[in-house]
C-alpha cells in the first residue's frame, strides 16, 4: 500500500477502486451493447489461428450468458473493493499474468478446446494475488480459512469438470480457475526492490539535484563550535584517517 493510501485508511478516508471500477464498466458495456459470446470477440481457435490475436484478450471479458456475466462482474467488483489498494501496481500485473497463462493453458493444454469466454479464469488470479497480500498484512486465520475454502472449490471444481456456482451456456473450464489462480500466487512473489536499497535511496541530502542519491556521511554540516574547529583542522592539515567531531577545539591549535 502507499503511504497516502495509508494515511486516509488511518484517518477514516475512503478510496475508491477505480481500477476495478473502469474494468467492471467496460466488461459491463461489452456485455449490454455486443449481447452473449459476441461472434468476433470470443476465443476462437480457428480465428486466432488465422490472425485475429485480439481474441486472446477479448475473450476473458464476455460471457455466454446474463448469469454468467452477473456472477463473474459482481465477484470482480467485490474483490476490488477488498484487494485493488493492497495490491496496488501488483493488480495489473496479477490480471496480465493471469491472461496469458490462461491464454497458453487454452491453447497448448486444451488442444480440443475451440471456443472460450469468461471473466472467471481471470477473477481467480485477482483473488489469490489479494489473498496473499491480506495474509501478509494481517497473518488473520479467517484470510487462511478463506483461500483454503477457494483452493477447495477449484479442486471440486476440477475434479466434477464443471462449475459450482454458476451455469454457463458453453461447457465450463475449471482449469482456467486453477492456472489463473497459480498465476496470481506469481505475480505478488515476483520480487519487490530490495528494502536497503529502496532505504537508501530515500537519504537524500537536502537542495539535491533531482532528488539524486549522496552518501549519508558526504557534506554534513558541523552542528556547532567544537565541530566547525574540528572540520577546519581536517581540511587545512589533512589528516587522514581522523573523523570530524573527536578533535576538541583546543587540540586543534597543537603543532
Amino acid at each position: 500500500m502507499t503511504a497516502g493510501v495509508v494515511d486516509r485508511q488511518r484517518h477514516g478516508g475512503l478510496t475508491l477502486p477505480w481500477g476495478t471500477l473502469l474494468l467492471s464498466a467496460a466488461a459491463v458495456t461489452a456485455y449490454l451493447a455486443l449481447g452473449p459470446a459476441p461472434e468476433g470477440w470470443v476465443f476462437d481457435r480457428g480465428a486466432i489461428a488465422q490472425g485475429e490475436w485480439w481474441r486472446l484478450l477479448t475473450g476473458h471479458w464476455i460471457h455466454s450468458g446474463d448469469e454468467h456475466a452477473l456472477w463473474n462482474i459482481a465477484a470482480l467488483l467485490l474483490a476490488g473493493i477488498v484487494f485493488e489498494a493492497r495490491l496496488g501496481r501488483r493488480l495489473p500485473l496479477a490480471l496480465a499474468l493471469a491472461t496469458a497463462g490462461i491464454d497458453a493453458w487454452l491453447w497448448w493444454g486444451e488442444p480440443g478446446l475451440t471456443r472460450y469466454c469468461g471473466l472467471s479464469g481471470i477473477l481467480n488470479g485477482l483473488i489469490a494475488a489479494g489473498l496473499y497480500r491480506l495474509w501478509r498484512e494481517t497473518r488473520h486465520p479467517v484470510v487462511l480459512l478463506t483461500a483454503g475454502g477457494v483452493v477447495l472449490k477449484i479442486a471440486v471444481e476440477s475434479y466434477l469438470g464443471e462449475a459450482l456456482m454458476t451455469r454457463t451456456a458453453w461447457p465450463s473450464v475449471p482449469a482456467t480457475h486453477s492456472v489463473g489462480f497459480l498465476c496470481g500466487l506469481v505475480a505478488v512473489w515476483a520480487p519487490n526492490k530490495p528494502a536497503r536499497r529502496r532505504l537508501q535511496s530515500d537519504r537524500r541530502l537536502p537542495g539535491s539535484i533531482l532528488g539524486g542519491e549522496a552518501d549519508a556521511g558526504a557534506a554534513r554540516k558541523p552542528r556547532n563550535e567544537k565541530d566547525r574547529h574540528a572540520d577546519r583542522f581536517a581540511r587545512d592539515r589533512g589528516c587522514a584517517g581522523i573523523r570530524a567531531g573527536y578533535i576538541s577545539p583546543a587540540d586543534s591549535d597543537r603543532p
